[in-house]
C-alpha cells in the first residue's frame, strides 16, 4: 500500500510543480481552462476510480472482503490509474500549445518527484530494517496499512462480491459509501483504523483539507505511538503545500528534541532540506546519520551513498541552461522573486543527484521503455520503509546438540541457541528418522523421478500415506510438496468442484489457506476469529442445500491460541457444510497418538477433512490431507498442485513415516514440549515480562512496536548468542509486533533460566514496558 501511494504521491508532485512554475513566470502562464479540459471519457473513468476505491475500503472495514483482497484489487486498480493518468497526460498536451519550459524546470519538478521517491525508499533502510517471517496472517484482525503520503491511497475494486452500494444505473454510490464511512467515524467510537480509512477516502475525493484534519485526529487518539506520529510526519514533509510541510517539519523536530538520534527523524528532516535545496544542511544531516546506523548495513550504503552524490553534485559544474533565461511573473514581491531566484539557481546546481534518480520515468508514466530493476527496486524500499524488509541469517543445526546451531556473520563462526524453530520437538535430528532416511536413499537413491503422473507411487510415499490416513482414522491421504501447497491445492479444488460452492474463513487463517480461498474465486466469507456465533450467523444466511466449505484452524501459530473444534464442526454440519481443519501446528504434539488437538479434544470425527505438515513436529518437509476416499481422489485427479509438482523423493517419505510412527508410539517428546512451555511462560510471568497467556506450547512476547522488535532480536542475537526472529506485519496486526518462542523437550531447564534473564536483560537495555497493555501486570 505504502508503495502505491509514495507513487501517487510523487507522480503527483511532478504533475504539479511544473505548472506552478508556469504560474509563477516559469515560463509565462498558459490558458489554465483550457489546459485543465477533461473528455467524457477521462471524466467517466476517474469517477469509476474514485468510485470503486471508497468502496472498496467500505467492503473491506465491514469484513466482506479481507486485507489480502484489498491489496490485490487495489494494486490491479492502479495500473488501470495510471494508464487514465498517462491518456491524461497526452490529453493535455494535445489540448494546449504552451511552449515547452526550459530544461532546468523539467528538471526541478522532476527532482522533487525523484527526492520524494528516493527519500521514502531510502528512508525505509533507517526504519530499524526489521525482519519478518512469511506473511502467516494477511488478515492481521483486519488491520489497515496507514498512508504515508496526503495523496492518500490509489484505487481499488470491491467488486460485485463486495456487495458494494450502487446507484439505479448500477455504479457505486460514493455518497453512500462515503456516509456510512463518516457515521462510524463521526457519530461512534471509531477506531484509528476507520479515521485513517476515511481520511484516504477524502483525499481520493480530492478533499484535501478534510483529510489532512484526520490524519491529525488518528494521531491525536494516539499521541504515544511513535509510528503514526512518523506517518503523519512523512505525509505532511512530503507535501506541495508549504503549511503543511512546515507543520511536519515541527513534528519531526519534536520527536528529534526528546530523541536526536531517532533515524526516521533524521531521515524525514534530510528530506524537507534537500526539498528545499538546503543542500548543505542536509548534507550535515546526512553526515550525523551515517554516525548512527550500523557499519555495513544497507542504511550505512544508503546515507553515505546519498551524501557521495550531494557532495559530487556541489562541486560540479551547473547545466549550461541559464535559469535567469525567464523573467519572474509579474505582481510577486521582490522578496519572492529573491526566493525564486534562488530557488531555481539552487536547484540548477544540484540538479544532477536528482536527475539521475528521475531519469528513467516508472513504467507507464511515459514512452520509454520499463525499467523493470527500478519499478521492483521501489517495492523493495517499500518494505524497507514499513520496516518488513527480510534478512535471513546465516546458520547451521548441529546434530545431536540441538537446539544449538553454527551462525555465520561477518566472517565469523559462533554458537547460538534457537528458541524460534518450527522443529518442534527435535525429530529433524532424531536417530530413527537419520537412520531411515540413510537407508532410503542408499535403497531409492535421491530423487522421485517427476510427478506421480511421470514416475508413479514409489513404495514409501505410499507407506506414508496409509500411515498418515490410519493416524487420523480417515479412509485416505495424499502427500503434497508442501503443507502451503497441500492447503492452496485443496481449497481451490474443491471450491471449483462443487457447484456455487462458498467458502467460509477464520479471519486469522494461515496465508495459505487464504491463497487458496481466493484462487478458487468462489463467493466466500469470513467469520470472526474463533467467533462461533458469528459463523453461525453467515451460515444461517446461505441456502442449506448450497454446497459450504468452513475452514479454520487448530492452533494458530501466532497468539497461541486454540479453536473450539468440535463447536465450529456442529454449527457447520447443522447447515449443511463441509468441515476443513488445518492442525498444521498441532500434529505430533497434542492427542493420545499425536494427531493433533482434534484428537485430543475427541472431536476428530467431526472434521471432513485434515490437512497438516511434516515440516514441524515431523521433522521434515511436505504436506498432507486426510479425508474420505472420494476427496482424497478428486484431489489427486483435479489438483493442479498436486498433478504437476513433482513428489517428494523417496528419502523424504521414509524419514517422515518413521518420524510419525515414533510419534504415535512415544508420547514423551509432547510431555517434554508442554512441561517445557508451561515452565518457559511461568518464569518469564514471574519475570514481568509481557508474555501472551495462551494455552498451547507456543510462547509470544510482546513488544508492540517493529523497531523495537528488531532491536530486541538483534541484542539478543549480538550479546547473549540467542536466536529469536521479530515477528512483525503482516505476520501480526500492527502494533501487536512479537518476539514468537517455542521452547521444546530438547530445550533444558538451564536455557530456559538463560533466556529468562537474557529477556529481561534487553528490557532494560531497550527500556521497554514490562505489562502487556492498559498498566496491567501480566
Amino acid at each position: 500500500m505504502l508503495f502505491a501511494i509514495i507513487v501517487v504521491c510523487a507522480l503527483a508532485t511532478a504533475w504539479t510543480v511544473y505548472p506552478l512554475l508556469n504560474a509563477r513566470g516559469y515560463p509565462p502562464a498558459r490558458d489554465e481552462p483550457h489546459a485543465n479540459s477533461r473528455t467524457a471519457a477521462w471524466k467517466q473513468e476517474k469517477d469509476r476510480l474514485v468510485a470503486e476505491m471508497v468502496a472498496l475500503d467500505v467492503a473491506l472495514s465491514e469484513g466482506r472482503i479481507d486485507q489480502s483482497d484489498h491489496s490485490e484489487q487495489r494494486n490491479r486498480l492502479m495500473t488501470e490509474a495510471e494508464d487514465a493518468a498517462a491518456s491524461l497526460g497526452k490529453s493535455r498536451a494535445a489540448e494546449t500549445a504552451t511552449p515547452p519550459a526550459p530544461k532546468s524546470y523539467k528538471w526541478v519538478a522532476i527532482a522533487v518527484a525523484a527526492v520524494v521517491l528516493l527519500g521514502a525508499g531510502s528512508a525505509s533502510v533507517l526504519l530499524n530494517q526489521n525482519d519478518v517471517k512469511t506473511a502467516e496472517n494477511p488478515h492481521a484482525n483486519g488491520s489497515i496499512p496507514l498512508p504515508t503520503t496526503a495523496a492518500g491511497a490509489p484505487p481499488g475494486n470491491a467488486g460485485p462480491a463486495a456487495g458494494a452500494m450502487a446507484d439505479a444505473n448500477g455504479a457505486p454510490d460514493i455518497a453512500a459509501m462515503v456516509a456510512k464511512l463518516e457515521s462510524r467515524v463521526k457519530e461512534g467510537n471509531p477506531t484509528v483504523d476507520d479515521v485513517i480509512m476515511l481520511a484516504r477516502s477524502y483525499r481520493v475525493l480530492n478533499r484535501d483539507e478534510e483529510s489532512i484534519t484526520l490524519y491529525r485526529k488518528a494521531q491525536a487518539m494516539t499521541p504515544d505511538d511513535p509510528a503514526i506520529k512518523l506517518v503523519l510526519a512523512s505525509a505532511l514533509v512530503r507535501s506541495d503545500n508549504d503549511g503543511y510541510r512546515s507543520e511536519g517539519e515541527k513534528i519531526v523536530d519534536g520527536i528529534l528534541s526528546s530523541d536526536p538520534k531517532k533515524p526516521e527523524a533524521l531521515w524525514l528532516k534530510s528530506i524537507g532540506q534537500v526539498r528545499r535545496h538546503e543542500i548543505e544542511d542536509a548534507k550535515k544531516t546526512l553526515t550525523q546519520l551515517s554516525g548512527i546506523v550500523p557499519e555495513n548495513s544497507e542504511a550505512k550504503n544508503a546515507v553515505t551513498g546519498l551524501l557521495k552524490e550531494l557532495e559530487t553534485a556541489s562541486a560540479g559544474e551547473p547545466p549550461a541552461a541559464s535559469p535567469s533565461a525567464t523573467p519572474p511573473a509579474t505582481g510577486q514581491s521582490s522578496g519572492t522573486q529573491s526566493k525564486m531566484k534562488t530557488h531555481r539557481s539552487v536547484g540548477s546546481q544540484h540538479s544532477h543527484v536528482l536527475q539521475q534518480h528521475a531519469a528513467k520515468p516508472p513504467c507507464k508514466w511515459s514512452n520509454a521503455p520499463p525499467d523493470y530493476d527500478r519499478i521492483l527496486g521501489f517495492q523493495i524500499e517499500e518494505l524497507k520503509f514499513e520496516g518488513r524488509y527480510r534478512q535471513f541469517i546465516e546458520n547451521g543445526r548441529l546434530v545431536g546438540d540441538f537446539p544449538r546451531a553454527q551462525m555465520w556473520r561477518n566472517g565469523q563462526v559462533s554458537t547460538v541457541t534457537v528458541w524460534c524453530s518450527n522443529d518442534y520437538l527435535g525429530m529433524g535430528q532424531h536417530p530413527i528418522v537419520l537412520d531411515a532416511m540413510k537407508t532410503a536413499i542408499e535403497t531409492f537413491g535421491a530423487g522421485s523421478g517427476g510427478t506421480r503422473n511421470i514416475s508413479g507411487n514409489h513404495r514409501p510415499v505410499v507407506e506414508l500415506e496409509r500411515e498418515l490416513a490410519h493416524l487420523h482414522d480417515k479412509p485416505a491421504a495424499l502427500v503434497f510438496s508442501s503443507g502451503y501447497v497441500a492447503n492452496l491445492t485443496v481449497l481451490e479444488t474443491l471450491a471449483k468442484l462443487l457447484p456455487e460452492c462458498v467458502l467460509i474463513s477464520d479471519a486469522n487463517n494461515h496465508a495459505s489457506m487464504i491463497h487458496g480461498i481466493r484462487s478458487s474465486g468462489v463467493e466466500k466469507f469470513i467469520f470472526r476469529h474463533n467467533d462461533h456465533n458469528h459463523l453461525e450467523e453467515i451460515l444461517a444466511k446461505l441456502p442449506t442445500s448450497r454446497p459450504k466449505i468452513v475452514a479454520f484452524e487448530s492452533v494458530y501459530s501466532m497468539d497461541g491460541d486454540i479453536a473450539p473444534i468440535g463447536l465450529l464442526c456442529d454449527i457447520a454440519h447443522r447447515y449443511g457444510a463441509l468441515t476443513y481443519l488445518d492442525e498444521v501446528h498441532a500434529v505430533g504434539m497434542y492427542g493420545r497418538t499425536g494427531a493433533g488437538v482434534a484428537e485430543r479434544d475427541g472431536v476428530a470425527d467431526r472434521v471432513d477433512v485434515i490437512q497438516a505438515t511434516l515440516a514441524k513436529a515431523v521433522g521434515v518437509i511436505g504436506g498432507y490431507i486426510a479425508a474420505s476416499s472420494t476427496v482424497i481422489d478428486a484431489v489427486r485427479c483435479f489438483g493442479s498442485g498436486f498433478i504437476f509438482t513433482t513428489t517428494v523423493p523417496p528419502v523424504v517419505a521414509a524419514g517422515a513415516l518413521a518420524s510419525v510412527r515414533h510419534l504415535k508410539a512415544s508420547s514423551v517428546e509432547r510431555q517434554k514440549l508442554h512441561e517445557h512451555a508451561a515452565l518457559l511462560r511461568s518464569r518469564l510471568k514471574r519475570g514481568g515480562l509481557p508474555v501472551l497467556d495462551c494455552v498451547s506450547h507456543i510462547v509470544p512476547v510482546m513488544v508492540r512496536d517493529p523497531v523495537l522488535c528488531k532491536a530486541a532480536s538483534d541484542y539478543l542475537l549480538e550479546k547473549r548468542n540467542i536466536y529469536i526472529q521479530p515477528i512483525n506485519y503482516p505476520t501480526v496486526a500492527r502494533g501487536t509486533e512479537r518476539l514468537r518462542i517455542t521452547p521444546g523437550p530438547c530445550h533444558s531447564e538451564a536455557m530456559i533460566n538463560d533466556l529468562v534473564d537474557a529477556l529481561r536483560e534487553t528490557w532494560r537495555h531497550l527500556d521497554l514496558p514490562l505489562t502487556i497493555r492498559g498498566g496491567e501486570k501480566p
